[in-house]
């Protein structure tokens, strides 16, 4: 891979480093590892300059592509946790320390006055005492790891210790702030200036209010269903009848078509056409044609297309039936690739479903229902803010000030966003500063042409 360019250079000239961007976002979004399927480590230190792998001992050697990694004891029970971040999935994991012991534990949360308030900088000594008085001392970071911010809370772990004598702060600027009367296992909040540590209890649960949902479309089976925001042409589609004559997709219309792939070998794709021979009378009724396209002949050329129309006829499908070539499957992965970040080979079942203008509507991965298609086949005349809705995986208000069709509705939530609070302050104050601007250039293009008035 290029490196980073040192210098700023023409866009002309840093075409290697270009091209290997494109290429690295390219292996990301075909789900490749980017560590080479590294397993991730963790190291336990057994005293002076020597650590110990113990990743499989504490179950963290999983083979995600790592991040970033931020500590933190998430439930405050005086155990650090971890939150990990991955480019592949789970994109965030919580790794929760459920370890027994009886070891103990002080923790301090640092509020700057004199310097930033959440005393980036700040250095942490804690004197303890008992039989092995020692001292321990922790630093305020900004941030300790790639990508990542680990708590603002200082923890010390103290063992088998059964004291403490002071703790002592040195604020960013250098004032130091002494700290006594800590006890074992306590959270403390210190403010700087106040010579004081306030013990922290841990804050109970509080109600949510959660927003009412828009009425959700019929409940699927699982939720792979795909939806097209916008209208989105497609290319003319090809496949083999069972005759081995050529046919294309737009013998099937003017009527909305659902393309079925699936396979002899697939019980779920074998179910989901029972279903649909079920309530082949109900999609008739709406005018939705279901065309049912084989790929055994893709995964096994020596697959029978005799065996194929005998498990079709044995279940008394009444819908046309083909066979699905490499080029069908190459266009419709690419149609997928439009609409999803991370590159996904095909999979069956999976279907799609197309207007009568040959526009894509929705796809789906795995099987789905009537009830869903029907829904779905309803946003094929939707104007675009109904499919952008049912996009979308919750709802919500769209705004947009350049939009070429705006209801009354947006107009309504643009004004409320707009004279809420000091926004149309903001705004007037905006446009004044545009004005005055523009205002500014024309005085000086008004005076430079009369001075060459002049000197003519």
């Amino acid at each position: 891979m290029s490196q980073s360019p040192l210098d700023d250079i023409p866009v002309d000239e840093n075409h290697p480093y270009s091209q290997g961007d494109i290429a690295l976002a390219e292996f990301v979004r075909q789900g490749r590892s980017f560590s080479g399927h590294e397993r991730n480590c963790c190291f336990l230190n057994t005293g002076g300059m020597r650590f110990a792998d113990v990743s499989a001992a504490v179950g963290l050697d999983f083979p995600d592509d790592g991040r970033g990694a931020a500590v933190v004891d998430w439930d405050q029970d005086g155990r650090l946790d971890l939150w990990v971040t991955n480019r592949s999935a789970p994109c965030v994991r919580l790794l929760r320390n459920t370890l027994q012991s009886d070891n103990h534990y002080v923790a301090v949360r640092l509020v700057g006055r004199n310097c930033n308030r959440d005393a980036i900088g700040a250095r942490v000594e804690l004197h303890l005492g008992g039989t092995r008085p020692r001292r321990l001392g922790r630093s305020l970071h900004a941030g300790d790891c790639f990508l990542s911010q680990s708590s603002k809370w200082l923890h010390f772990g103290l063992g088998d210790c059964d004291s403490v004598e002071r703790l002592v702060v040195q604020w960013p600027g250098g004032d130091l702030e002494e700290v006594t009367g800590l006890d074992l296992d306590r959270r403390y909040r210190i403010i700087q200036g106040t010579g004081v540590a306030e013990q922290f209890e841990r804050p109970g649960s509080r109600p949510v209010n959660l927003v009412p949902s828009q009425p959700e479309l019929p409940s699927t089976p699982n939720r792979t269903a795909v939806i097209a925001p916008k209208p989105d042409q497609m290319s003319e589609l090809t496949y083999l009848g069972f005759d081995g004559q050529t046919e294309t997709l737009s013998q099937h219309q003017p009527n909305p078509v659902l393309i079925n792939l699936w396979a002899t070998w697939c019980a779920p794709c074998i179910e989901e056409l029972h279903n649909f021979v079920d309530q082949a009378e109900r999609l008739r009724e709406h005018g939705l044609t279901v065309l049912l396209l084989n790929v055994d002949n893709v995964e096994n050329p020596a697959s029978s297309a005799g065996d194929v129309l005998a498990r079709l006829e044995a279940i008394n499908v009444p819908f046309p039936t083909g066979l699905a070539t490499n080029d069908t499957l190459g266009e419709l992965e690419r149609t997928q690739r439009e609409f999803m970040a991370r590159i996904q080979p095909l999979a069956v079942p999976a279907s799609f479903l197309i207007d009568e203008q040959n526009q894509l509507v929705a796809m789906y991965r795995g099987t789905v229902s009537v009830d869903r298609l029907l829904a779905d086949l309803e946003l094929a005349d939707a104007d675009i803010n109904a499919r952008v809705h049912a996009a979308v995986s919750f709802p919500g208000q769209w705004t947009g000030l350049w939009s070429t069709k705006w209801s009354p509705e947006n107009w309504a939530v643009f004004g409320q966003l707009l004279f809420s609070g000091r926004q149309f302050l903001t705004y007037v104050a905006a446009m004044l500063a545009v004005l005055a601007f523009c205002a500014y250039l024309a005085v000086r293009f008004l005076r430079k042409k009369g001075s060459r008035t002049r000197a003519t």
